[in-house]
Parts: structure tokens; sequence; C-alpha cells
């Protein structure tokens, strides 16, 4: 049973996805911390900006090098207002990928000599090749632009419905977590069983006859003739 129950739900996370982002990359700026400061990341050229339900996850696959392009700009906070937008520094670009609510892992591309500015482009260049074979399934993808100093600008989070090259399902370990927690389970319920049993009572004599052991006959002495028995011949 159990392994029927593993198989069906890597089977599940291992399921090539069907929907595809139409997103076009050339919008999607989302505010950050501040309205002045308009954020936008692509994956492979396609904005996830809609990505944030599983139905909408973007597809994706772990077999070959991605290109996730962080795009920033500053606007007047005020509409209509003429006076030049304010500048920002953007040193850091950050991508968070989860699993479960978990952290799995985090890259980062420091920007070398970055100076405040109204606008800029910064890639970052990934190859996940080396989980490709054991990671499918449903991840949670978190994009943002961080100061010098680490506070953040912007960020902006997304799902991704990934494949591996061998199908197998990310679900996988929490499947292997579920089946070890239920055999423990069951060996505190057969070990409470067993204790609460009563103890059967040892095999023995029938009540009111006591158990008697036949005595044991002195060996004869050396010399000693053992006497007759009834059968056997007297001396004169």
């Amino acid at each position: 049973m159990a392994l029927a129950v593993l198989i069906s739900i890597a089977g599940v996370g291992a399921a090539v996805p069907t929907h595809a982002s139409t997103t076009p990359a050339t919008g999607g700026f989302t505010p950050g911390v501040s309205p002045s400061f308009l954020g936008r990341v692509t994956w492979n050229n396609v904005n996830p900006v809609n990505d944030t339900s599983p139905s909408d996850a973007l597809p994706i696959h772990f077999s070959g090098n991605i290109t996730i392009q962080y795009t920033w700009k500053s606007v007047s906070a005020v509409s209509g207002n003429q006076s030049p937008p304010p500048t920002f520094t953007v040193y850091d670009a950050r991508l968070q990928i989860f699993f479960f609510g978990f952290p799995l892992a985090t890259r980062d591309v420091d920007v070398s000599g970055a100076v405040a500015s109204t606008g800029g482009v910064i890639n970052l260049s990934w190859d996940p090749t080396t989980y490709g074979y054991v990671l499918a399934g449903l991840y949670a993808i978190t994009t943002s632009m961080l100061t010098p100093t680490g506070t953040t600008l912007w960020s902006q989070t997304f799902l991704v419905d990934a494949s591996a090259p061998l199908l197998i399902g990310a679900a996988l370990p929490a499947v292997l977590v579920i089946i070890v927690i239920a055999e423990l389970y069951y060996v505190a319920t057969a070990g409470r069983e067993a204790l609460h049993e009563p103890l059967k009572p040892k095999k023995g004599p029938p009540t009111g006859e006591p158990e008697t052991t036949p005595p044991a006959s002195a060996p004869a002495s050396p010399g000693e003739t053992p006497p007759a028995t009834d059968g056997g011949a007297k001396s004169p």
C-alpha cells in the first residue's frame, strides 16, 4: 500500500506542465517598497508576474542554463510631477527557491561599483542541472533587488512547475517522511497493545496435587554386594 502511494504521488510531482505564461517581457513592472521604484524580472525572457497560483505556474525544465533578468526604473511618486525622479542604488539581485516553504537554494549577483541611478538591468545566470535528476514539481521563486546595506527595494514571488530528466517527483522526500512516521506509529501502537495484554499463567500440576520428585537411590559402597531382588537366588 505504501509503495503504491509513493509511486502515485511521485508521478503527480513529475507531471509535465501544460500552462504557458503569456505576459510579455516588455511589461509587468510592479512597485517596490517605495512607489517610485518599479521592478520587473524575466525568466528566460518570460515575465512570470501573473504566475502566482498552482494552476498558473510557469512550466520550466531543469535541464539547461536559466537566465533571470532584473530590470528596474525610477518614476515620480506624484503623477504629473515634472521634477526628476529619485535615484536608487541597487547592489544585489537575489534569487531564492522554496519547496514546501523551506529554502532550497539562493543565488546572488552583486553589482560591483553600484551607484545611485534612475534605472538599470542585472542578469543572473543559473545552471540547475546538478539538481535536475532529483527535482520535479511545484516551487516558489522569490526574486528581489537590494541596496548595499541589504535593504529590500523590490521583491516578487511566483510559482514554477519544474520537470526533471528522469521525472523523479520532488514529493518523494515528503512521501518517505510520511512512510517513516506511519511505521513509527505502527510500532508504537503494537507496543502499547502488547503492554496492556494480560499475561498467560504458566502450565503446572493440577490444583490439589503437589508436584513430587522421586528420591534418588544411594550409590553402593565399594565391595558391598547389593541386596538380591525377590526373583534372585537365596544363599544356603
